[in-house]
């Protein structure tokens, strides 16, 4: 793993510059605040907590992705789950062009008849005595598949490609909480791909607003000071977080993605759109959505946010949609859309430094709170 650190920050230190191209050249075209200067004095400290969120981020993913999933797939996402029960499996519905064959080992052997033409298709069920999982088996002749299964084409594995299209679980791992996940992530798997990853935008940016509330209360708004310390709110400043912050929020879209989408394409294209999103809102840019403002979020509407004016103190959570802001009672936004004065938060100010910043959250009595 220490060996791909250097690659990592190589490859971010790349991306920062692209965003730093992009959005230098949109704030200078359409800026919210004429007097901010592209480079701010502070723009090194921002800089300095990009590099280490991403030091930091890159091996707890590794573990976290590691633990959840094998968590979520071994306990959930089969029968018998980590134990050493055996796994029965029975073919349920025979494919209509071919013979299904179940080998002593568990795997599959497909053998094509006369009828077969490039597609066909099968059902098997696999228990182990308490859960059972129902497969829909497609066979194509390519090899090109998305998930590949331990199977034989009886003689004819360069030509056929046999991959599950459907997954049902019944039993002990489809009951209760559990049960409403797996069956949320089978019913969501069964969408179109844009479809998924606009659900996938949807359920972590509503989850992500309750976080982020619960960040602005009083047990960890400490944690979230360092974020809104920022006096100058530009892209760069988006990166602007203490570990703890950084940690929490990510553990969750993880934990969230994990579970309901089974498509790791998915959750890594909803996360991109998200951080690229996420840099958009925070841009120094005279942007606004007029009416629409109240479903999406715009640059103006998440830069009050940031503001340090007590009338938008605790306001406008959202990153992607300002509707939940407007369901809950946290939307705010001045009827004459003019971008906020000064920036920070209501109350104080922090130094300039990230070691200070750092233990700051520690303390037994902040300076300064926002927390409600």
């Amino acid at each position: 793993m220490l060996e791909a650190i250097p690659s990592v920050l190589f490859s971010h230190a790349k991306s920062l510059l692209g965003f730093a191209i992009f959005f230098s050249l949109l704030e200078f075209l359409y800026p919210a605040n004429k007097n901010k200067p592209l480079v701010r004095d502070d723009s090194k400290l921002d800089m300095s907590y990009s590099f280490l969120l991403t030091l930091l981020y890159f091996p707890a993913h590794i573990f976290g992705s590691i633990w959840i999933g094998l968590y979520f797939y071994g306990s959930v996402g089969m029968p018998a789950g980590p134990t050493t029960k055996p796994i029965t499996v029975a073919v349920l519905q025979q494919a209509a062009k071919g013979n299904v064959l179940i080998l002593k080992d568990g795997s599959l052997q497909y053998q094509p008849d006369s009828r077969y033409k490039g597609f066909d298709y099968f059902i098997i069920k696999k228990s182990d005595g308490e859960n059972d999982l129902t497969e829909t088996m497609l066979v194509q002749s390519t090899n090109m598949t998305p998930t590949q299964e331990n199977i034989s084409s009886g003689g004819s594995q360069n030509a056929l490609s046999i991959y599950v299209s459907n997954r049902v679980a019944s039993g002990k791992i489809a009951q209760g909480f559990t049960g409403w996940f797996l069956r949320a992530r089978t019913l969501i798997e069964g969408q179109s791909l844009l479809i998924q990853i606009l659900l996938a935008i949807l359920v972590v940016d509503f989850a992500g607003y309750w976080r982020h509330r619960f960040m602005h209360s009083r047990f960890f708004w400490g944690f979230h000071t360092i974020h809104h310390s920022s006096q100058q709110v530009d892209w760069l400043s988006t990166d602007r977080f203490h570990p703890v912050n950084h940690y929490m929020t990510a553990l969750l879209n993880l934990i969230i993605l994990t579970t309901l989408f089974a498509d790791p394409y998915v959750s890594a294209t909803a996360m991109a759109l998200r951080r690229k999103y996420g840099l958009f809102i925070h841009s120094n840019v005279r942007i606004s959505y007029g009416f629409l403002n109240c479903i999406l979020v715009s640059p103006l509407f998440h830069r009050w946010h940031h503001s340090d004016n007590e009338v938008a103190c605790n306001k406008n959570y959202s990153t992607f949609f300002s509707l939940f802001d407007l369901i809950f009672g946290t939307y705010y936004l001045p009827k004459d859309k003019k971008d906020p004065q000064s920036f920070g938060f209501y109350g104080g100010a922090l130094k300039k430094d990230m070691v200070e910043q750092m233990i700051y959250p520690f303390r037994k009595r902040p300076e300064v709170s926002r927390a409600t």
